[in-house]
């Protein structure tokens, strides 16, 4: 316990509170835990206090609210009220600043890709000019190939024209037509092929896109504003925050964690997207909740709306 010269944490929170000119039902409100609760803790009534690891979660939230060290406040306490130290907690890392230049070594990979990209372009442009040329001297000169077609145009006319045998239309239209039209409905069917392996293609990706998830199966939603806590086996604090309506919080992995919220009313835990039934009454605590699948399935049956 901390020494009558020493001032605790309790009063820290209600001096820095009053310099702010906030009343205790402004924070509670804004914390969304219960008054008593808050008002026990700036008098130091530590046992109208839920366990030390709810408790250090409230210190951690009011001092964090006030603008005050959350960290050393939270140790502090555990200290006022005997507690052990307990491993720091992780931290998530946070955003680059968007306004940050980017570094030299990306600038110069940048230019140094550029670089690459144009000469690249510059060599392709050079083979297809050469093959452009070589390409050209191989083709037959355009007046022998008008002299062989009307040759052949001369045989048509001379053929004896009472034969007894008529052209049929159909025939006529095939030999009249141009040949880039025969070339062009020989082409259509390759196209038309290759737009079914395409769409296979593209739907396999889609699926591949679908089936990537990026939490697990267990998500911890807010109906109402309330104050939330994931601990794991060890009582570590892996989260805490308070969640406001309509957000979720879904960890990657639920193995030997436990919820903890101030309010059970407000909070929906789902399994697999599917909700679970209510955990309790509005304003109720809710303690050491497993987030394990199975043990929520065993525990809580399933809301059918």
């Amino acid at each position: 316990m901390m020494t009558e010269a020493k001032t605790s944490v309790g009063q820290v929170l209600r001096q820095t509170r009053r310099k702010a000119g906030r009343s205790l039902a402004d924070i509670a409100a804004d914390l969304k835990i219960r008054e008593q609760y808050l008002r026990a803790l700036e008098r130091g009534k530590y046992e109208d206090l839920p366990p030390v690891a709810y408790a250090a979660g409230f210190v951690r939230s009011y001092a964090a609210l006030l603008g005050l060290d959350a960290r050393a406040l939270a140790q502090a306490f555990r200290d006022e009220v005997g507690g052990e130290t307990i491993t720091p907690d992780l931290h998530f890392p946070e955003p680059i600043a968007e306004s940050r230049l980017p570094g030299r070594a990306l600038l110069v990979t940048g230019l140094a890709a550029v670089l690459m990209v144009y000469f690249g372009w510059l060599a392709d442009f050079a083979d297809n000019g050469a093959g452009t040329a070589t390409a050209g001297s191989r083709v037959e000169p355009v007046p022998a190939r008008l002299e062989e077609l009307a040759g052949q145009a001369t045989d048509a006319d001379t053929a004896p024209a009472g034969s007894g045998h008529e052209t049929a239309p159909d025939a006529t239209a095939e030999t009249t037509a141009p040949a880039a039209d025969r070339e062009a409905a020989a082409t259509a069917p390759g196209m038309t092929a290759a737009e079914p392996q395409t769409r296979r293609t593209m739907s396999g990706l889609a699926i591949a896109a679908l089936e990537r998830r990026t939490g697990g199966r267990v998500t911890v939603t807010a109906e109402r504003e309330a104050w939330v806590r994931i601990v794991d086996a060890d009582e570590r604090e892996v989260w805490s925050g308070v969640l406001r309506p309509g957000e979720s919080w879904s960890p990657r992995s639920t193995a030997d964690l436990r919820l903890m919220t101030s309010n059970a009313a407000a909070v929906v835990v789902s399994v697999d997207g599917v909700p679970l039934a209510p955990l309790g009454a509005n304003g109720a605590l809710v303690r050491g909740l497993p987030l394990d699948p199975a043990q929520l399935h065993a525990q809580r049956s399933v809301a059918f709306n």
